[in-house]
């Protein structure tokens, strides 16, 4: 267990690291993004489609942080969530939540089974705005 000097001055180092990366991630994303920061990790929720996400990682990336290597985010994927850690500082961690706000539920079928069923799938950015001109 560390001393209480040595969570203070950890605690010091970790502010530091991420109140700069907060106000550039505050100032990218406004309302679509939610932080919680804590002594030794800090949580970023962001919400929105592909751009908000890239601004926030690229935010993570310029203040020194490295994404997970496996796991990445997905195309079409509605959520996300990683870890993210500090390349000089290593006790400074961020875990990044992504919820898209342009996924959408779409019918693309039905399947018999006892009865009629209907199918669906997850469809963003694009692909939902074709579909709502075809429709």
């Amino acid at each position: 267990m560390r001393s209480a000097s040595a969570a203070t001055r950890y605690g010091r180092e970790h502010t530091k690291v991420f109140t700069p990366l907060l106000k550039k991630l505050v100032n990218e994303l406004g309302d679509d993004l939610y932080a919680h920061m804590c002594a030794s990790d800090l949580t970023v929720n962001v919400s929105g489609g592909q751009p908000e996400l890239h601004r926030a990682w690229r935010q993570l990336v310029v203040a020194g942080f490295r994404g997970p290597e496996t796991d990445r985010p997905k195309e079409g994927q509605p959520h996300w969530s990683g870890w993210f850690r500090h390349s000089v500082n290593s006790e400074c961690t961020v875990f990044m939540t992504f919820s898209s706000k342009v996924c959408v539920r779409v019918q693309v079928g039905t399947k018999v089974e006892t009865r009629e069923v209907p199918i669906y799938e997850t469809r963003c950015g694009d692909a939902v705005a074709n579909e709502e001109v075809q429709s």
